[in-house]
């Protein structure tokens, strides 16, 4: 998945006064493009059952591939397998999570995915971000910076 997001080291506006969080990510000028951030195996996610049949009622994506185990057992997979935009959601949540960019980033522009191989339900996954490009803008501690996120699963497999 590529991520494009602007990144500026200000603080959040909540509620009408300036929220002050203990912990404020990487501003623009500390970004590298030689780092590879990843928090395995602490941020790992279980893919769950419940988590797919939450998504599935949430979004209205009741494809049987998903949530109806006997159709799964007779498709190519064998089994129930999660849902690319849940996937593709817990990437989002993982590149938060690990607070790189908490409390700078001010947009998340687009985002694209590229699904490896299906995944199924009790997968282990995890993210690593790399920043693949980063482009200043007029304002002197602001640009976009673009991350590759590939997720895994804990045998190293492109999920």
């Amino acid at each position: 998945m590529n991520t494009e997001i602007i990144i500026e080291r200000t603080p959040s506006v909540y509620d009408g006064e300036v929220y002050k969080p203990q912990h404020i990510g990487l501003g623009w000028d500390d970004i590298d493009l030689s780092y590879t951030y990843t928090d395995y195996p602490e941020r790992s996610v279980v893919v769950s059952e419940e988590m797919v049949n939450h998504f599935a009622e949430l979004t209205g994506d009741q494809n049987p591939i998903h949530v109806d185990p006997n159709f799964a057992r007779r498709s190519i997979h064998r089994q129930k397998i999660a849902h690319g935009a849940l996937l593709l959601s817990i990437v989002i949540g993982q590149y938060h999570g690990m607070g790189y960019t908490y409390g700078t980033t001010l947009a998340l522009l687009s985002t694209g995915a590229k699904f490896m191989r299906a995944c199924p339900l009790g997968a282990r996954v995890y993210v690593d971000f790399f920043v693949v490009e980063k482009e200043k803008n007029a304002h002197p501690k602001r640009g976009r910076a673009t991350f590759r996120a590939p997720m895994h699963d804990s045998n190293t497999k492109d999920v």
